[in-house]
């Protein structure tokens, strides 16, 4: 107990090593000889094994004779101190008093350094992030990765300034809507800049029914026939209440050419344009853009001055 008192109170624990005493830490000289030593190192032992053999307490020391196969394995690792010398008797006297023989520089002020800029050439992968953003239907798509790699929140890249623009999941979509949603897309991005969030962001019809939770209260552009989009077709559905204007109306132009205006729970408009074919529904479009009274009447309600 006494042993067991005075190596936990201490704040170093000398390990005068020899041959002999490694004998007897490792239980391997004659039968009762050495007993207390077994005890100590048996001590040591389990201080070493709670502490993950991450310790400063238990100090190697060498004495004229002795070498370093003489210290025991747990603490082989350790620095040693050879006192048979000047050179190591300092050493450790150094350790034992907090004497360094290297004092510590003290701490500086902070220094401020300039944030990292974005280019392409600090992005990830530069080459072939500006290959896609030249060849996929995101044109901001290392804008993009950039932002959402430092946190991974939608908040990074959309807000309610955001313009969703929602088209079908078949091939003709995919050939030929798509073309047309990126060309209104890419007018989107042109008017809303420089302002980071007033952009368009194509989702398929699947895409918005899954993101409702998060982009439901974004205004929205539904490109499409009713056949090929979903949210087309539940704008095609709605039946006007007795005394309302129907939501749907013809825009002009030879074919069958149909547009759709509503306002969703906080006021951003939703709108619907297809036409009966796919270049009915290209024409539409561009009608669209190009109507004062369609196109930048919808962006006057979705960014306000």
């Amino acid at each position: 107990m006494w042993m067991e008192r005075n190596i936990a109170d201490a704040d170093f624990v000398l390990m005068v090593c020899t041959a002999k005493y490694r004998l007897r830490v490792e239980n391997r000289d004659e039968p009762a000889k050495g007993q207390g030593v077994v005890w100590e190192a048996s001590i040591i032992y389990n201080h070493l094994y709670r502490a993950k053999l991450i310790s400063s307490k238990f100090v190697p020391v060498l004495f004229e004779g002795s070498s370093a196969d003489d210290v025991p394995v747990p603490v082989s690792g350790f620095t040693r101190y050879d006192v048979s010398s000047d050179t190591g008797y300092e050493a450790l006297y150094r350790r034992l008093t907090n004497q360094p023989l290297a004092a510590r520089r003290p701490l500086g002020k902070v220094r401020i350094l300039p944030a990292k800029q974005k280019t392409e050439e600090s992005l990830p992968d530069a080459f072939s992030l500006v290959q896609l953003s030249k060849t996929m239907s995101n044109p901001r798509y290392a804008e993009d990765i950039y932002r959402l790699d430092r946190t991974w929140r939608r908040a990074s890249v959309i807000d309610r300034e955001t313009i969703i623009i929602v088209v079908g999941i078949n091939v003709i979509s995919e050939l030929l809507d798509r073309s047309v949603a990126e060309l209104l897309r890419d007018e989107i991005d042109r008017r809303g800049a420089p302002y980071a969030f007033r952009r368009g962001v194509i989702v398929t019809h699947e895409g918005w029914y899954s993101e409702a939770e998060f982009i439901k209260d974004n205004a929205v552009i539904a490109i499409g026939g009713p056949k090929t989009n979903k949210l087309t077709d539940e704008f095609a559905k709605v039946v006007p209440a007795p005394g309302e204007l129907d939501p749907k109306y013809p825009i002009p132009g030879p074919g069958d050419r149909k547009g759709f205006f509503r306002k969703n729970s906080t006021g951003l408009p939703q709108v619907g344009l297809w036409g009966k074919s796919a270049n009915d529904t290209r024409q539409t479009v561009e009608h669209y853009i190009k109507d004062k009274k369609g196109f930048e009447e919808f962006l006057r309600m979705c960014w306000k001055p």
